[in-house]
C-alpha cells in the first residue's frame, strides 16, 4: 500500500514539473522577433522567389513604417534565407552610417511563398 502511494506521489510530482516546463517554454515564445511554429505555405510556387525581390520589398516596407528615416543610407541591406529556405530576413542597420548615438537595427521576416510580413521590429 505504501509503495503505491509513493509511486503515486512520485507520478504526480512529474507530471506537475512537466507541466511547469511546457509553459515555461510557451511564455519564452516572445511574437515580435521568433519566428511562428509553423511557416504558411499557401502555393506551388514562391512568391517572392530571389534575393532582389525580397530587397525591394524590404525597401517598401521600410519607407512605408519609418517614414522619418531615411534607409538609403543603411544601404546595403543584410538579406538571409533562415527558417529551412522558407523566410527571407533582411537586416538594415545604422551602425553602418556611423552616426553617433543612433545604434538602431530593423528587421524585417518575409515569408517566401506568400510574401506576407511574419516579423518587423528595431533593436535599439
Amino acid at each position: 500500500m505504501i509503495k503505491i502511494t509513493i509511486t503515486t506521489f512520485w507520478i504526480i510530482i512529474i507530471a506537475i514539473f512537466c507541466n511547469g516546463c511546457s509553459s515555461l517554454k510557451d511564455k519564452l515564445y516572445n511574437p515580435v522577433t521568433d519566428l511562428p511554429k509553423k511557416i504558411t505555405e499557401r502555393y506551388a510556387i514562391d512568391i517572392v522567389t530571389d534575393k532582389e525581390m525580397a530587397l525591394k520589398l524590404a525597401d517598401i516596407i521600410y519607407k512605408e513604417q519609418y517614414r522619418n528615416i531615411d534607409f538609403e543610407q543603411l544601404k546595403p541591406f543584410t538579406v538571409n534565407l533562415i527558417a529551412d529556405g522558407k523566410v527571407w530576413e533582411i537586416i538594415a542597420s545604422s551602425k553602418k552610417v556611423g552616426v553617433p548615438g543612433v545604434d538602431r537595427t530593423y528587421y524585417l521576416r518575409i515569408n517566401k511563398n506568400t510574401a506576407e510580413v511574419i516579423n518587423l521590429w528595431v533593436k535599439r
